[in-house]
């Protein structure tokens, strides 16, 4: 009986989930925000999109395009894009309202998360 349930997919053996390449772009653009290397986490943002559209990777790019300034109808389409994708998504009109500030100002205070952040 017990080898029939390591020989089963999943029990026993090596994982064998494989994360999709969407998923794998979202993992290194994390990463990239995480060690502070904006550069390479648009580019993966952006590899996350191009593979497979999603709402994280347009908001996470969107968030970074707003807080460097210069790119802001880069934001409003990326806002249009997860609008499509998610009609009701709250965090659009805040993303938005962060555009309307100078960019020192942006995502400070009780703005600096967004509203899907809180309960």
């Amino acid at each position: 009986m017990a080898a029939f349930v390591l020989s089963m997919p999943g029990c026993g053996g090596p994982s064998e989930a494989k994360v999709s390449d969407s998923g794998q772009y979202l993992i290194d653009a994390r990463q990239a925000i995480a060690d502070g290397n904006t550069p390479k986490a648009l580019e993966a943002l952006s590899a996350s999109i191009e593979s497979e559209p999603n709402i994280w990777a347009y908001m996470e790019r969107a968030k970074i395009n707003a807080k460097q300034g210069g790119a802001d109808q880069t934001v409003l389409d990326d806002c249009k894009e997860i609008l499509k994708l998610h009609p009701e998504n709250r965090d659009v009109p805040w993303l938005q309202g962060e555009l309307k500030k100078p960019v020192e100002q942006r995502f400070k205070g009780r703005f600096a998360i967004p509203p899907s952040y809180t309960k």
